[in-house]
């Protein structure tokens, strides 16, 4: 289990290192935001799993967060944190729940990136 935190808190950084890049890359010029992608771990101990879910829901909603994907990456979800991804794909058309072995294809398919999987 630990792993897979330190696996999921290393792509988080990743995330946030390229994010950063592009915005001082861009320089401030007005250009089409970069593509984004959101990457949320769903494990079967997260007691939190249910508010953070809300928290990101409520972000969309205000405009605070635009990602062009969600993926909901699935490690062992129990059925209720099942159907919270069930219901939040339903609400949230560019949201999918993808098996972590499923995700590398996923990411290049968003992407645009020609890889043989």
């Amino acid at each position: 289990m630990d792993m897979t935190i330190i696996i999921a808190v290393a792509i988080l950084a990743v995330m946030v290192t390229a994010e950063i890049l592009c915005i001082v890359h861009n320089g401030g010029k007005k250009l089409k935001s970069p593509d984004f992608v959101a990457v949320i771990p769903v494990f079967p101990n997260d007691d939190s799993f249910s508010e953070r879910l809300y928290s990101i829901s409520e972000k969309i909603t205000r405009g605070s967060l635009r990602a062009d994907a969600i993926f909901l990456v699935d490690y062992g979800a129990d059925s209720e944190k099942t159907e919270l991804c069930r219901q939040f794909c339903r609400e949230n058309a560019y949201a999918e729940t993808v098996l972590p072995e499923n995700l590398e294809k996923m990411l290049s398919k968003t992407f645009a990136i020609d890889k043989e999987i």
